[in-house]
């Protein structure tokens, strides 16, 4: 014999204060409520999500595409192009770049491995520079 199914509040959907903050952000934003619902299950916390889930980030990409220091709407645009959110930012974490330089070269079109060579060309310009800032942390300096 079936039990009749009986309705309960499941404590996994039952959002904390900050999620419910975030639920009322984005839906006061115009997102619907099922895109709302990701963005909180992602992770995301407090009216920063609003732009991403505005821009139709998916929640999960949106968390990584704000990693490498992609702004909503250079995101939204890779995402529709079929871009792997996370392979993107394997590579460009592995290439040796440094991670905040990393959106101007993504958005100027360069590739990782183009970006790294540049970089590692600029490398004794940049120790000079560093060292004529004072930032080389030698004799107790600041490094």
């Amino acid at each position: 014999m079936r039990r009749p199914l009986h309705h309960q509040k499941d404590r996994d959907l039952a959002l904390d204060d900050a999620g419910a903050e975030t639920m009322r952000a984005l839906t006061a934003a115009g997102v619907g409520h099922a895109r709302a619902r990701a963005y909180v299950d992602a992770g995301w916390r407090g009216p920063e999500a609003v732009p991403w889930a505005r821009a139709g980030v998916p929640a999960t990409p949106a968390v990584l595409y704000r990693c490498l220091g992609l702004l909503p709407t250079e995101a939204a645009r890779r995402a529709a192009s079929g871009t792997d959110a996370e392979a993107l930012l394997r590579a460009w974490w592995d290439s040796g770049v440094p991670r905040a330089e990393t959106a101007s070269w993504i958005v100027s079109g360069a590739t990782p491995e183009q970006a790294a060579v540049a970089t590692a060309m600029d490398a004794p310009a940049r120790t000079r520079r560093r060292s004529d800032a004072g930032l080389t942390g030698d004799a107790g300096g600041p490094g």
